[in-house]
């Protein structure tokens, strides 16, 4: 649902009311990053549709964490003593993620009920959070560079975190440090940052770089630094606070390197011969480093301002599958996420790839990128597409030694499509196809396997997620799930089964009332038969479920 959005700069509070046409970008609110809540609320009324309106939400900056202020310090002022934080990057454990954070990035409209302090995230905005949470696991380096100058210039408080500076803060025990670290470390796959890795960062070269981080320093206005292996796998982001020549065309970027707490590192940059190389360990956990390097032509280091942490956001999943409210940098755009081993290959319908084809990398979609976050961990790179064009995706297991159980999933304007727990082994190739919209999405697998396709929408009314799984194929399957939005119905269907194929169901949605759920297992039809599900007069919670499977209807029971 798109209601209203709270935008909050030091102690200007300005509140927004949207009408059901919306809109998909937002400045950095004071949004609460701690584990309280403690906003008022005042007026109230219906939307359009009738459904209980957002109150305007009055936001006491003093209590939310990570207010942003003005800045008043400059920024050639940082020191390493004072301003870096004490303990190191790390990896999964920590506080990370919530609702409360995704609300303060993508506004108030992405709680699918309508609640600041008890969001339940839109399908797709949930996505993204589930996303980038696993991402973060491979270190959040990013968060802890873009925090610490921000706490420096004092546009974030460090006393509400806990003590007077930076390198004084505490990690362990402290939940409302770690949620913001986790927040500033997400901007990077939202706009305008996501963008400027994709366009600028594909021509940007070590001495360009070398020049933005001047040109920052000069203005005041400083930058993060993020760099990658040349195949662009691995990677690490630091914050660059000097750039010292040393003669014949070698220049140093003094760079606070989070993986080593205190100590005054560099980057080498040779001018002349527009290379750069650096060695750390970029996964926390490593002990051994790697040697980092590259040239004007790998493009793999890459300078973003920090304006662009701070001014207007425009997060992934937000929008609405119906049409309304969605606009902005990203309402085009079709994100795709492989988690585990193997790697995809994304076509288009005029035989356009993106991906890894043959063993080797491909980017010939139109409007197609794909982009390399900043981890310890050699992963798949995200992947950008445009909407409006079938697709199929390719699974393939090509470098796989063993199976693996991997999700695809595919995040766009209000909507989201995974298919989950497929089983690939070495050498399988899997594949589905997405109609150009979100309504429809097929699933062909090689192997003996049930993986479970869902699906999730948000409209301007209330939102839904599917979640469909076939039980009993004896050999490969080809699995369709549809949606109909004006109809109110979602279909499932199994190609060329076996006619002993049982479906596995899990219904939620999501309005002002909250949330209802509706979950049966075993549901059956007849070979090549297509299951209807009439979800759009569905009473909610413990109601039954109309149902149409091989000609014959039925109201079928909650079994959860």
């Amino acid at each position: 649902m798109r209601r209203s959005r709270v935008l909050v700069l030091g102690s200007i509070v300005t509140t927004l009311v949207v009408t059901s046409a919306g809109c998909s970008s937002c400045k950095k609110d004071g949004s609460e990053s701690g584990s309280s809540s403690s906003s008022g609320s005042s007026g109230g009324g219906t939307s359009s549709s009738g459904k209980p309106a957002v109150p305007a939400t009055k936001v006491d900056t003093s209590t939310h964490l990570g207010a942003l202020l003005p800045a008043k310090n400059p920024f050639q002022s940082w020191k390493m003593a004072t301003d870096s934080f004490a303990f190191p990057n790390y990896g999964p454990g920590k506080a990370d993620l919530r609702p409360a954070e995704m609300s303060r990035l993508c506004g108030v409209d992405v709680c699918a009920n309508g609640e600041l302090e008890s969001c339940e995230l839109d399908p797709s905005v949930g996505a993204a959070m589930k996303q980038l949470n696993k991402m973060v696991g491979g270190g959040h380096c990013e968060g802890m560079a873009i925090l610490s100058v921000l706490m420096q210039r004092g546009m974030i408080d460090p006393p509400r975190f806990g003590a007077d500076d930076p390198h004084s803060l505490a990690l362990e025990g402290n939940e409302p440090l770690q949620h913001e670290l986790a927040y500033w470390w997400a901007t990077q796959l939202m706009d305008p940052v996501r963008s400027a890795r994709t366009e600028t960062g594909a021509t940007e070269t070590p001495n360009d770089v070398v020049a933005s981080i001047r040109n920052g320093i000069a203005k005041d206005e400083p930058v993060t630094l993020a760099f990658w292996m040349r195949n662009h796998t691995a990677g690490h982001a630091t914050l660059p606070f000097g750039v010292v020549d040393k003669g014949e065309g070698l220049v140093w970027i003094l760079h606070y390197d989070n993986n080593y707490p205190g100590e005054e590192r560099h980057i080498e940059v040779d001018t002349g011969k527009n290379t750069w190389k650096y060695t750390t360990s970029a996964d926390p956990s490593q002990t051994t480093p790697d040697d980092y390097e590259g040239d004007g032509e790998t493009h793999t280091l890459h300078a973003v301002p920090l304006a662009n942490r701070v001014g207007e956001i425009t997060c992934m999943g937000e929008g609405n599958a119906d049409g309304a409210g969605t606009t902005g940098s990203l309402a085009k755009t079709r994100t795709i996420f492989l988690e585990g081993q193997g790697h995809l290959l994304i076509a288009d319908e005029e035989g356009h790839h993106l991906g890894f084809f043959g063993g080797k990398f491909v980017s010939e979609i139109p409007g197609g990128s794909f982009l390399a976050v900043p981890t310890g961990k050699a992963e798949e790179p995200i992947y950008s597409v445009p909407t409006g064009k079938k697709l199929t995706i390719i699974v393939d297991g090509a470098t796989l030694t063993a199976d693996d159980s991997v999700d695809v999933t595919v995040i766009g304007p209000g909507y989201v499509l995974a298919v989950e727990d497929i089983m690939l082994s070495p050498n399988e190739k899997d594949s589905f196809d997405l109609a150009p919209d979100w309504s429809v999405v097929s699933y062909v697998t090689e192997g003996k396997e049930t993986p479970t396709l869902r699906l999730g929408v948000s409209t301007s009314g209330p939102d839904f997620e599917i979640a469909v799984a076939a039980v009993g194929e004896k050999s490969g399957q080809k699995l369709t799930l549809g949606i109909d939005l004006a109809k109110g119905e979602f279909s499932f269907l199994v190609h060329g089964g076996d006619g002993d194929t049982a479906y596995s169901v899990d219904l939620e949605r999501i309005d002002a009332k909250g949330k209802a759920e509706f979950k049966h297992k075993g549901m059956s039809a007849g070979e090549d038969k297509a299951v209807l599900f009439q979800y759009g007069t569905w009473k909610g919670d413990k109601a039954p479920l109309h149902v149409v499977a091989g000609g014959s209807e039925s109201d079928v029971g909650d079994e959860d």
